[in-house]
């Protein structure tokens, strides 16, 4: 996801986000959000099995921060449920691949 302010032919301060990466595997538990903004972006690592979030704070000059703490919520399972509930159209082109009963050749 791409913020508008990518589409301004203005400078704009860096300490905004400018894009949003966003991974996400519902069978393992795990999510990963990536803020970027113009110099550095963060990592929020989201484990739902431990129900741990993992939050590598970055900036160009100081380095990376972790942080850890717990989770007394499921953000997976807010994101699947609005992309397969009431937001999304039956007949809209989806985000993802579905899932297959069968294993992948290779």
């Amino acid at each position: 996801l791409t913020s508008v302010r990518e589409r301004f032919r203005t400078g704009y301060s860096s300490a905004f986000t400018i894009q949003y990466r966003l991974r996400a595997d519902a069978e393992k538990g795990e999510m990963v959000l990536e803020p970027w903004r113009k110099n550095d972006h963060d990592t929020l690592l989201y484990n739902m099995r431990q129900k741990k979030m993992k939050h590598l704070k970055s900036h160009w000059m100081a380095g990376t921060q972790e942080t850890n703490e717990a989770l007394n919520w499921d953000p997976l399972a807010d994101l699947v449920s609005r992309w397969r509930g009431c937001y999304l159209e039956p007949s809209a082109t989806r985000f993802w691949k579905e899932a297959s009963p069968d294993p992948p050749e290779g």
